[in-house]
């Protein structure tokens, strides 16, 4: 049987790669006829609704493999390809593009995909994927892997690269292969291919600033839904943070999982830049020991390699994140240019609980539009934080702005959690305080609900950060409060005790922590400012403030 197999799947691929004797293996009825179609010129789409393969596509196959126009499950529309088999045993087919791409360099390759039917990939179909070839297909070079995906998944590969790194030219006489392989074992199954394009970065690419809230349904140019195995991607209205949609990066079934949003943005000359998004997770999630992988990745290679910037953990409402990405790029050694990818990645590769991310609000902007100036003041009045103030959750932890205790006025922040277990929950100051050598840390506090800081909540306090978070120095201990208590911190000095600058993008942490324990409480803050306290009267009135 190894010898039968080795010399059905060589006579195929010389078959097919001389583009010769494929009738020989071609299903009448399952099938158009094995033909070489037209050259087609680029730019190029097809997402099949004509019912057929038209110019510029071959479909071949061998043993029991068909390549079909299906209308049982599209992307879009009504027809989709089907490279695959409807019968256990050995299965080759291919789907060929034959494209005329001289005197292009810009070439991106636009597609949709997933896998159906009881499909098991490992050990006999590692070989199915998308090839190129410059040569009239007497050879040809892997670019991607297909594996086990049962939702439809959007790739985008910057082909005139990947054909590069290859050793290949873009010429007149172009090919894209899309290949299915299964050589043992009684299964079937296949790949679904639809809405696929060749065309310009102009027309993949985000131009930067860009951000999406996805209440449009629609993801604008730039982003793109990756899956695997059991992940889901999708716009959805479950769980949203503002407005009525929100991204879920999830799985529904159990088993393996991968799904993520990723952004192509063109960030070449630029040097100020932040990612700024809402998160958090829902469902039975358990991150320990097989969901470590998810988090906040970036690629300055068109995806061919990631450098983890996040991580996701279990985080029950929504936090606010503000990345420094052109801080976070350099830190891994990456460069902002034309190639530069953002992913969202949720990832679980054992177990059997299901859950997942939502994301919301989204945006690549610069440092203008998300720090606050000097001097500052906020008493929450407005309901809404404004800019340079975040709050961030996990667990159970919960940052919002609240009327159940002001200080004054009708509003403030609560730091707390209203179900037992571990929480955090934090509010940031994210300021710009450069040339500044008189500050002061002004706001009023106190604690609430059924609190018992000892042992297993020492960590609540206030911090500061002069390199975008990475790491925090504590300033002041939070402990059993019951009455709202006015503080005031020279932040200046507390700053050159912990060996800290005041800087262009200093962090202040008004931070709630319990890590143990089934007890409920929470931080109550109100009416916090930053000043100078040399120009600034040091008497508080904040009835005439606010």
């Amino acid at each position: 049987m190894p010898v039968y197999k080795s010399l059905v799947r060589l006579v195929f691929m010389l078959c097919v790669c001389g583009g010769i004797c494929l009738v020989l293996f071609s299903s009448a009825s399952a099938m158009t006829p094995d033909v070489q179609q037209l050259m087609v010129s680029f730019p190029f789409s097809d997402g099949f609704e004509s019912g057929s393969f038209g110019s510029g596509w071959t479909p071949g196959s061998a043993a029991n493999g068909v390549a079909q126009i299906r209308t049982d499950d599209p992307h879009s529309g009504t027809y989709h390809a089907f490279l695959g088999q409807h019968q256990g045993g050995q299965a080759y087919v291919t789907l060929d593009l034959l494209i005329n791409l001289a005197n292009q360099s810009d070439v991106y390759l636009d597609f949709w995909w997933r896998t159906t039917g009881d499909v098991s990939w490992v050990g006999n179909a590692e070989d199915s994927g998308i090839y190129l070839s410059d040569d009239n297909g007497n050879s040809w070079h892997k670019i991607m892997d297909f594996q086990d995906n049962f939702h439809y998944s959007h790739d985008v590969i910057n082909l005139a690269n990947a054909a590069a790194i290859k050793g290949l030219s873009l010429n007149d006489h172009f090919r894209i292969r899309f290949y299915f392989e299964r050589y043992s074992g009684s299964r079937s199954g296949g790949i679904r291919l639809d809405d696929i394009r060749l065309t310009q970065s102009s027309q993949t690419v985000a131009s930067f600033p860009v951000q999406d809230n996805f209440e449009t349904q629609i993801f604008q140019q730039g982003l793109y839904l990756r899956s695997l195995g059991q992940g889901v991607a999708k716009i959805s209205n479950d769980a949203p943070h503002s407005g009525s949609y929100h991204v879920s990066l999830e799985q529904q079934v159990e088993g393996n999982a991968q799904a993520a949003l990723v952004w192509l943005v063109d960030l070449s000359n630029k040097s100020d830049v932040y990612l700024d998004f809402w998160w958090r997770t829902t469902g039975d999630v358990s991150w320990v020991g097989n969901a470590e992988r998810s988090g906040v990745y970036l690629s300055d290679d068109n995806g061919a390699s990631w450098k983890k910037i996040k991580d996701f953990s279990d985080n029950l409402h929504y936090s606010h994140e503000i990345i420094n990405l052109a801080n976070a790029a350099a830190n891994q050694g990456l460069s902002l240019n034309k190639y530069f990818r953002v992913k969202f990645h949720f990832e679980r590769y054992g177990g059997s609980r299901i859950g997942g991310i939502r994301l919301d609000d989204i945006r690549l902007t610069t440092s203008s539009q998300v720090k606050a100036t000097f001097p500052f003041q906020n008493g929450f009045e407005s309901a809404t934080f404004v800019k340079g103030l975040y709050p961030k959750s996990l667990g159970q932890g919960i940052g919002e702005i609240s009327s159940e205790t002001p200080h004054s006025g009708t509003k403030h922040v609560f730091l707390g959690q209203r179900a037992s277990g571990y929480a955090l929950a934090a509010l940031f100051v994210l300021i710009d305080l450069p040339n500044e050598t008189d500050v002061y840390l002004d706001f009023w506090w106190r604690t609430a609900g059924d609190l018992s800081w000892s042992g297993n909540a020492e960590r609540s306090g206030i911090y500061i950060s002069d390199d975008n978070g990475s790491s925090w120095k504590k300033i002041k201990d939070f402990s059993d409060n019951l009455q709202y208590k006015h503080e005031t911190i020279n932040l200046t000095d507390a700053a050159v005790n912990q060996g800290l600058r005041l800087n262009d993008h200093f962090l202040i942490s008004f931070h709630y922590e319990r890590y143990g324990g089934s007890r409920l409480g929470s931080l109550r803050i109100d009416d916090i400012r930053l000043w100078n306290g040399s120009s600034t009267n040091r008497v508080y009135l904040p009835f005439i403030e606010k």
